[in-house]
């Protein structure tokens, strides 16, 4: 893959493009559909996305890589192409590799977590943290994020598990907000429990039955340490 070479600078910094800036960009115009498809593909690469270019519907679209970790920043930009979005995603793979070096992915992940198919979802996070290793979005591993990328990787279910109905799971969340929301009452500038409480809310208003059971085991973990 040729390297960048010629240079230019921003407020971030300097950079490199492959064209001096100013080039004008060589399109592929894509629909509406495959938008919502190339996105969903950039969900799980935080600092890669695509941004519609010129008029609102004209159909092209420009590729932003921007990464960036304690000040040194890794970004590009390019017009979208299919052999584009192929080559950035390269790129992305390797700032991430260069700037999170920790940064897990999904082949370590499946490995990792079948050679500790013992332990449960908050353990085997633990496990990961005391490792150093990290989401795919920078962020310590919970029971939670152990599990989404457990389902996500379709690895089955993994270590000893109390099954509840969704009825029960719910109820477990709603008494922990119940709970949360007493102490907010009582200390109104406890950030960490207003945090808490938005984010059991936002999963009981999603009702979505994987976060919930997911969020369940995590509270009674939690209380078991």
């Amino acid at each position: 893959m040729d390297k960048p070479r010629f240079k230019s600078k921003n407020q971030y910094g300097s950079f490199k493009t492959h064209k001096p800036l100013g080039t004008p960009p060589q399109h592929e115009t894509i629909n509406s559909t495959e938008v919502i498809k190339i996105k969903k593909k950039l969900k799980d690469c935080p600092g890669l996305n695509i941004f519609e270019y010129g008029k609102t519907g004209s159909g092209r679209y420009t590729i932003k890589l921007k990464v960036e970790k304690d000040g040194e920043i890794i970004q590009e930009d390019q017009a979208y192409s299919k052999d584009n979005l192929s080559i950035m995603l390269k790129k992305y793979d390797i700032a991430i590799k260069k700037l999170f070096p920790n940064r897990m992915t999904d082949k370590k992940f499946k490995e990792l977590r079948l050679l500790n198919d013992k332990l449960t979802d908050s353990e085997f996070a633990d496990l990961l943290n005391e490792k150093d290793y990290l989401t795919s979005k920078g962020n310590k591993f919970t029971s939670v994020s152990a599990y989404n990328y457990k389902k996500r990787l379709n690895i089955g279910s993994l270590g000893p598990r109390k099954f509840r109905t969704i009825k029960e799971a719910k109820n477990i969340v709603i008494e922990k907000l119940r709970e949360t929301s007493k102490n907010i009452a009582q200390n109104p500038k406890k950030e960490g429990k207003i945090k808490l409480k938005k984010r059991l809310t936002k999963i009981l208003e999603k009702d979505d039955k994987s976060l919930i059971f997911a969020k369940a085991t995590q509270l009674i973990n939690d209380e078991r340490k």
